[in-house]
């Protein structure tokens, strides 16, 4: 018998952020060889709208794949299978021949307020959270599906099969329809204790059961790459698939969370803070979500909406997106500004708030602007408004879950010093950072390291751990309790700026 030329003992991940996509090849002893990414926009065709082009996403995950391989070094035959992750609760409308009718809606849309409200109406905010371990809020995969049905009724009778972000990508690479119950429970259509499609809300929602994909382990093999793929692609046609996870449950995998009983807490596009529990703990009305891990188990997470998108936007605004100055430019400038950005505080609500108020609402303001205040002032008030958010989170999944030791740091927000250090002092927590930064696109290859070749690869080391200064504790405190004044202040004008009403209680996802 012919030994093969190359054994297949490498994994590939795939992870379709926000922003971005990004694709892994993962060797069997846990390390990265190769890695490549694409960006992509946020389209917004009416306010507080959230698109996205569904075949772009595809276009720039086979140019990924391919540059990763390139970058690897490796054959498409070491290749042993491939998992697939991504952004959660976005929906995704395709008609009979598996085409989109409409753009992809992604979770920090805001249209679906109306379906929302009628859904709460109809079975009450604590018994959609006792089901599905979530608060109905705006973005996610249920309520948007809902709209469409009522304000593009054409689409939504075209559509044969309704199906989130990451699912597209694999529908792409092997024409199969699934998804896993880490990524189905962003839908809140999703029971999370029996594990199936929920038909109380479904049904309350008005829609046709018959949309929705089967759902599966995420280990579990459900495709292999087709002939179209592998030539998109340069994967090998024949490839195993593994169903995958949303990014929370495979970045938990990657950071050893399951293993380890850690909390983190990411700063990416948004913002979450993740902590792993053994029952699917409901904590109705704290804006706080229980969604399962890859491992059976669920994971509490509380969510900031705008985390690095507040950077980002704040960028584009002053027009550094065409200049010379970069984000870890703009963030040095931040840097050398004192704490507590001489009197300028800003809350980042660009999206609405999630946790801990659930309010979609919100919005983002800058309070206590100066003559004196400069660019340099408002980037640092940015980076601390969104830092404030995320105590906000962290102290919210404590009290349902327990106050960590320590944090383990995740996202691009955390790579830079001078942005991971105010986490620190905020949070008043040492955050561990990570080793390695493609966490979702590791734990998707991870997925499929398990689930194809029943192997568990190591985890990786940990990185340094920044402490938080203690002389700054009492100063971050005080400005921590002025940014729940700020918000408690400006909400009723907030909302009635936004047209949203001062009775809103819907989030944003």
């Amino acid at each position: 018998m012919t030994r093969p030329q190359h054994t297949p003992d490498h994994w590939l991940g795939i992870d379709l952020g926000t922003s971005s996509v990004r694709a892994l090849v993962l060797g069997a002893d846990g390390v990265a060889r190769g890695v490549a990414g694409r960006s992509y926009p946020i389209d917004s065709p009416h306010p507080g709208w959230a698109e996205q082009d569904p075949d772009r996403w595809w276009d720039c995950a086979a140019a990924c794949v391919r540059e990763a391989l390139e970058h690897s070094g490796i054959p498409s035959s070491a290749v042993a299978g491939v998992g697939v992750t991504g952004q959660m609760h976005g929906l995704i409308c395709l008609d009979a021949d598996d085409r989109p009718v409409r753009p992809a809606v992604i979770w920090p849309d805001l249209r679906c307020g109306a379906e929302i409200a009628d859904l709460t109406a109809a079975l009450g905010r604590d018994r959609i959270h006792a089901i599905s371990g979530m608060s109905p809020a705006t973005g996610q995969f249920g309520p948007t599906l809902a709209w469409v049905a009522r304000h593009e009724p054409e689409q939504y009778a075209r559509t044969v099969t309704a199906m989130l972000p990451k699912d597209y990508l694999r529908l792409r690479l092997t024409d199969g329809r699934h998804t896993d119950p880490s990524d189905a429970c962003g839908t809140l259509l999703f029971d999370i204790t029996t594990g199936a499609w929920s038909p109380e809300i479904v049904a309350a929602l008005g829609l046709d059961a018959g949309k929705l994909v089967d759902v599966v382990p995420s280990d579990r093999v459900v495709g292999t790459i087709t002939a179209a793929a592998a030539a998109a692609t340069g994967l090998r046609a024949g490839t195993p698939v593994v169903a995958g996870g949303g990014d929370q449950a495979t970045a938990a995998m990657a950071l050893d969370l399951l293993a380890a009983g850690q909390t983190s807490v990411a700063v990416s596009s948004g913002g979450t803070v993740v902590q792993i529990t053994d029952r699917p703990d409901h904590a109705p009305g704290a804006g706080l979500h229980t969604l399962c891990a890859a491992d059976g188990r669920w994971m509490l997470m509380g969510a900031c909406l705008t985390a690095g998108l507040a950077l980002q936007w704040f960028a584009e605004t002053v027009g550094l997106t065409t200049g010379s100055v970069t984000l870890d430019g703009l963030v040095a400038e931040a840097g050398a500004v004192p704490p507590g950005a001489e009197g300028l505080l800003f809350l980042p609500y660009l999206a609405g708030e999630r946790t801990p108020h659930l309010d979609a609402g919100a919005r983002g303001t800058f309070l206590g602007l100066q003559r004196t205040h400069t660019r340099a002032h408002l980037a640092r008030a940015v980076l601390e408004g969104v830092a404030f958010a995320m105590r906000d989170c962290l102290e919210t999944v404590a009290a349902a879950g327990s106050r960590p030791p320590v944090v383990v740091a995740s996202g691009g927000g955390t790579r830079n010093p001078v942005w991971r250090q105010i986490l620190a002092d905020v949070l008043g927590v040492p955050m561990q950072a990570s080793a390695h930064d493609e966490h979702s696109a590791t734990g998707a290859a991870l997925l499929a390291a398990r689930g194809i070749g029943g192997i568990t690869l190591p985890a990786p080391d940990p990185g340094p751990t920044v402490r938080p200064d203690p002389a700054l504790g009492e100063v971050y405190d005080a400005r921590y309790a002025l940014f729940h004044r700020a918000y408690a202040a400006n909400r009723d004008l907030m909302h009635e700026l936004s047209g949203s009403g001062s009775g809103s209680g819907s989030g944003s996802g």
